[in-house]
């Protein structure tokens, strides 16, 4: 059976990096990191909310003679509940890796140390924010470009193959 599959190097990929080919089907390993453990409880509350749902569709039905959508309702439930956990969380881990927006108070304020600036483009660039403008102020406060400093804060202000720096 495992024969009519590809072989490794052309395994058919799947959603959620998973594959499959002949040596089998594999999925990654799920990674819980801190905070991970609330998306369990959103979980929990979903399927406390899905059953309160039923329960009183239930009832519903039996007093009126009126279906509900219940199994829509669920999953909505259920499913929106633990993406909403999800996002909560990703958000409440990415704030606390960019310190760009605390770097942009200080660099408004005036500071202007190169090794601060170094560092501000450096979170800029982990955040996906352009750098350009920062990158340019600062080299042309610069008379030698060749310092090995200099060269990494170039490297590190280009983002970009195209970028004017």
């Amino acid at each position: 059976m495992l024969a009519v599959l590809p072989a490794p190097r052309d395994s058919i990929h799947l959603p959620f990096g998973s594959f499959l080919n002949q040596r089998g089907f594999y999925f990654p390993r799920t990674v819980w990191g801190q905070g991970s453990w609330l998306i369990l409880v959103a979980l929990a509350v979903g399927l406390a909310m899905a059953w309160f749902v039923a329960h009183r569709a239930r009832q519903r039905q039996m007093a009126t003679g009126q279906q509900f959508p219940v199994f829509w309702t669920s999953l909505a439930l259920i499913v929106g509940n633990r993406l909403k956990a999800t996002n909560e969380l990703i958000e409440k881990a990415l704030s606390k890796a960019d310190k760009s927006a605390e770097m942009q108070k200080k660099y408004e304020e005036g500071e202007r140390d190169p090794q601060f600036l170094y560092q501000y483009i450096s979170a800029l660039n982990r955040s996906n924010k352009p750098t350009l403008k920062i990158t340019n102020d600062y080299l042309a406060t610069q008379t030698d470009l060749s310092t090995p400093f200099n060269l990494s804060f170039i490297l590190e202000g280009a983002a970009e193959a195209d970028s004017k720096v």
